[in-house]
Protein backbone atom coordinates (compact mmCIF):
# COMPACT_ATOMS: atom_id res chain seq x y z
CA UNK A 1 0.00 0.00 0.00
CA UNK A 2 2.87 1.90 0.93
CA UNK A 3 4.54 1.76 -2.58
CA UNK A 4 1.07 2.59 -4.14
CA UNK A 5 0.49 5.77 -2.46
CA UNK A 6 4.02 6.70 -3.53
CA UNK A 7 3.96 5.76 -6.89
CA UNK A 8 0.21 7.64 -7.05
CA UNK A 9 1.53 10.42 -5.30
CA UNK A 10 3.91 11.17 -8.51
CA UNK A 11 1.43 12.33 -10.73
CA UNK A 12 2.83 14.00 -13.27
CA UNK A 13 6.88 14.54 -14.94
CA UNK A 14 8.90 16.98 -17.33
CA UNK A 15 12.29 15.65 -18.33
CA UNK A 16 14.87 16.26 -20.90
CA UNK A 17 16.56 12.96 -21.22
CA UNK A 18 19.03 10.65 -23.86
CA UNK A 19 17.57 7.57 -25.19
CA UNK A 20 19.87 4.82 -26.29
CA UNK A 21 18.14 1.87 -28.53
CA UNK A 22 19.78 -1.12 -29.48
CA UNK A 23 18.09 -2.90 -32.48
CA UNK A 24 18.17 -4.43 -35.88
CA UNK A 25 19.59 -1.10 -37.22
CA UNK A 26 22.42 -0.76 -34.40
CA UNK A 27 23.06 1.65 -32.00
CA UNK A 28 21.32 4.88 -32.28
CA UNK A 29 21.59 7.88 -29.56
CA UNK A 30 18.69 10.77 -29.27
CA UNK A 31 17.79 13.70 -27.05
CA UNK A 32 14.34 13.04 -26.03
CA UNK A 33 12.05 15.52 -24.19
CA UNK A 34 9.66 13.58 -22.04
CA UNK A 35 6.44 14.44 -20.88
CA UNK A 36 4.06 12.29 -18.65
CA UNK A 37 0.64 12.54 -16.64
CA UNK A 38 -1.54 9.71 -15.02
CA UNK A 39 -3.31 7.93 -15.73
CA UNK A 40 -2.05 7.35 -19.32
CA UNK A 41 -1.05 10.85 -20.93
CA UNK A 42 2.39 10.80 -21.92
CA UNK A 43 4.07 12.69 -25.21
CA UNK A 44 7.62 11.70 -25.79
CA UNK A 45 9.65 13.65 -28.77
CA UNK A 46 13.32 12.41 -29.84
CA UNK A 47 15.49 15.63 -30.85
CA UNK A 48 18.57 15.46 -33.62
CA UNK A 49 22.12 16.22 -32.75
CA UNK A 50 20.93 19.94 -33.74
CA UNK A 51 18.64 19.28 -31.25
CA UNK A 52 15.28 19.78 -34.39
CA UNK A 53 12.31 17.76 -33.42
CA UNK A 54 13.17 13.58 -35.69
CA UNK A 55 9.47 12.03 -34.29
CA UNK A 56 6.54 12.72 -31.85
CA UNK A 57 4.70 10.10 -30.15
CA UNK A 58 1.84 11.57 -27.83
CA UNK A 59 -1.14 9.56 -26.56
CA UNK A 60 -4.12 10.90 -23.78
CA UNK A 61 -4.63 6.79 -23.43
CA UNK A 62 -7.29 6.10 -25.57
CA UNK A 63 -5.64 7.20 -28.76
CA UNK A 64 -1.98 8.02 -30.04
CA UNK A 65 -0.56 10.10 -32.29
CA UNK A 66 3.04 9.41 -34.11
CA UNK A 67 4.52 12.17 -36.18
CA UNK A 68 7.36 11.20 -38.30
CA UNK A 69 9.04 12.09 -41.62
CA UNK A 70 6.35 15.22 -41.83
CA UNK A 71 3.79 12.40 -41.83
CA UNK A 72 0.90 12.33 -38.72
CA UNK A 73 -0.62 9.18 -37.86
CA UNK A 74 -3.38 8.25 -35.49
CA UNK A 75 -5.25 5.25 -33.77
CA UNK A 76 -5.96 3.61 -31.09
CA UNK A 77 -3.32 3.62 -27.99
CA UNK A 78 -3.03 -0.04 -28.16
CA UNK A 79 0.52 -2.05 -27.28
CA UNK A 80 1.28 -2.91 -30.99
CA UNK A 81 0.15 0.48 -31.80
CA UNK A 82 2.93 1.93 -29.44
CA UNK A 83 5.38 -0.07 -30.78
CA UNK A 84 5.30 1.10 -33.93
CA UNK A 85 6.46 4.66 -32.57
CA UNK A 86 8.44 3.69 -29.79
CA UNK A 87 10.33 0.56 -29.06
CA UNK A 88 8.42 -0.45 -26.09
CA UNK A 89 5.17 -2.53 -26.68
CA UNK A 90 3.23 -0.56 -23.92
CA UNK A 91 -0.07 0.42 -22.54
CA UNK A 92 0.08 3.88 -21.82
CA UNK A 93 -0.62 3.61 -18.32
CA UNK A 94 2.25 1.06 -18.23
CA UNK A 95 4.15 3.62 -20.19
CA UNK A 96 3.15 6.21 -17.92
CA UNK A 97 4.25 3.89 -14.43
CA UNK A 98 7.31 3.40 -15.64
CA UNK A 99 8.33 7.05 -17.30
CA UNK A 100 7.12 7.61 -12.87
CA UNK A 101 9.17 5.44 -11.18
CA UNK A 102 7.55 2.09 -12.25
CA UNK A 103 5.49 0.91 -9.61
CA UNK A 104 1.95 -0.12 -11.62
CA UNK A 105 -0.82 2.29 -10.59
CA UNK A 106 -3.60 0.35 -12.27
CA UNK A 107 -6.31 -1.35 -11.02
CA UNK A 108 -5.24 -4.15 -13.30
CA UNK A 109 -3.20 -5.71 -11.16
CA UNK A 110 -3.21 -6.74 -7.53
CA UNK A 111 -0.52 -7.76 -5.18
CA UNK A 112 -0.26 -11.34 -4.46
CA UNK A 113 2.59 -12.28 -2.58
CA UNK A 114 5.82 -10.32 -0.90
CA UNK A 115 9.11 -11.92 0.25
CA UNK A 116 12.55 -11.37 0.57
CA UNK A 117 15.13 -12.44 -2.42
CA UNK A 118 16.32 -15.41 -1.98
CA UNK A 119 20.21 -14.42 -2.92
CA UNK A 120 20.76 -11.19 -0.53
CA UNK A 121 17.76 -10.95 1.58
CA UNK A 122 18.11 -6.95 1.15
CA UNK A 123 15.10 -6.95 -1.29
CA UNK A 124 11.68 -7.57 -1.57
CA UNK A 125 10.20 -9.17 -4.50
CA UNK A 126 6.38 -8.15 -4.37
CA UNK A 127 4.19 -9.98 -6.76
CA UNK A 128 1.39 -8.83 -8.89
CA UNK A 129 -1.13 -10.47 -10.93
CA UNK A 130 -4.06 -9.44 -13.00
CA UNK A 131 -6.92 -11.32 -14.02
CA UNK A 132 -5.94 -11.64 -18.07
CA UNK A 133 -3.22 -14.15 -16.10
CA UNK A 134 -0.58 -11.17 -16.59
CA UNK A 135 2.22 -11.22 -13.61
CA UNK A 136 4.31 -8.54 -12.76
CA UNK A 137 7.41 -8.72 -10.44
CA UNK A 138 8.63 -6.05 -8.43
CA UNK A 139 12.21 -6.17 -6.85
CA UNK A 140 12.13 -3.22 -4.40
CA UNK A 141 14.84 -2.14 -2.41
CA UNK A 142 12.74 -2.02 1.01
CA UNK A 143 14.69 1.10 2.61
CA UNK A 144 14.34 3.16 -0.15
CA UNK A 145 10.97 1.81 -1.14
CA UNK A 146 11.96 1.92 -4.63
CA UNK A 147 11.67 0.01 -7.51
CA UNK A 148 14.34 -1.63 -8.80
CA UNK A 149 13.78 -4.18 -11.49
CA UNK A 150 10.56 -5.12 -13.07
CA UNK A 151 9.62 -8.42 -14.73
CA UNK A 152 6.62 -8.56 -16.72
CA UNK A 153 5.12 -12.00 -17.65
CA UNK A 154 2.08 -13.34 -19.80
CA UNK A 155 -0.56 -15.67 -19.03
CA UNK A 156 1.44 -18.59 -20.69
CA UNK A 157 4.30 -17.47 -18.28
CA UNK A 158 7.04 -16.24 -20.84
CA UNK A 159 8.95 -12.96 -20.33
CA UNK A 160 7.35 -10.38 -22.25
CA UNK A 161 9.88 -7.59 -20.94
CA UNK A 162 11.86 -6.49 -18.15
CA UNK A 163 12.43 -3.29 -16.91
CA UNK A 164 15.72 -2.30 -14.59
CA UNK A 165 15.74 1.00 -12.52
CA UNK A 166 19.13 2.72 -11.21
CA UNK A 167 20.98 6.27 -10.71
CA UNK A 168 18.17 7.34 -8.15
CA UNK A 169 17.89 10.92 -7.48
CA UNK A 170 15.60 12.22 -4.25
CA UNK A 171 12.34 14.28 -5.60
CA UNK A 172 9.62 16.44 -4.24
CA UNK A 173 6.20 17.69 -5.00
CA UNK A 174 4.44 20.52 -4.12
CA UNK A 175 5.28 22.30 -0.78
CA UNK A 176 8.85 20.40 -0.92
CA UNK A 177 7.09 16.68 0.25
CA UNK A 178 9.33 14.17 -0.55
CA UNK A 179 8.20 11.75 -3.26
CA UNK A 180 11.06 9.62 -2.55
CA UNK A 181 13.65 8.82 -5.34
CA UNK A 182 13.24 8.64 -9.18
CA UNK A 183 15.39 6.87 -11.46
CA UNK A 184 17.41 8.78 -13.85
CA UNK A 185 18.47 5.49 -16.12
CA UNK A 186 15.94 2.92 -17.10
CA UNK A 187 16.59 0.07 -19.35
CA UNK A 188 14.11 -1.76 -21.20
CA UNK A 189 14.83 -5.24 -22.30
CA UNK A 190 12.90 -7.71 -24.93
CA UNK A 191 13.39 -11.53 -24.57
CA UNK A 192 15.16 -12.75 -28.19
CA UNK A 193 15.78 -8.89 -28.75
CA UNK A 194 18.66 -6.53 -28.65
Amino acid sequence: QILLEQGRARHSMRALGRVAYFGEAGRVRLKAVIVAERPASFRLETLSPLEEPIEVVASDGNRLWVLSNDRLREGPATPENIARGLPLPLRPEDLVDTMLGGFPTSPRFEPVRIAWTSEARDQWVLRLSSAAGETEELIVDPALRIVVKTTVRDGAGRVRFTLDFADFAPITGEGGAALGAFPRKIEFREPGKE
